[in-house]
């Protein structure tokens, strides 16, 4: 779908006057998708250290 949509923009852009510049911001399919690979991560971390404070030993007092 991405690729039909750059086709369109560089089409509509050798229809523009000479003296207007089509600019292209970001592609933000890009960021989403390299937010949500860090997300699995960050929350396997997270589940991680909940689970290491709520362990008995982690909680027991020092035997003497």
């Amino acid at each position: 779908m991405l690729e039909g949509v750059n086709n369109r923009i560089d089409a509509f852009a050798t229809t523009l006057p000479s003296n207007i510049v089509l600019e292209r911001g970001f592609n933000q399919s890009e960021t989403v998708s390299h937010r949500l690979g860090n997300l699995g991560r960050d929350f396997g971390i997270a589940i991680f250290l909940v689970l290491l404070t709520l362990l008995p030993w982690a909680s027991a007092p020092p035997s003497s």
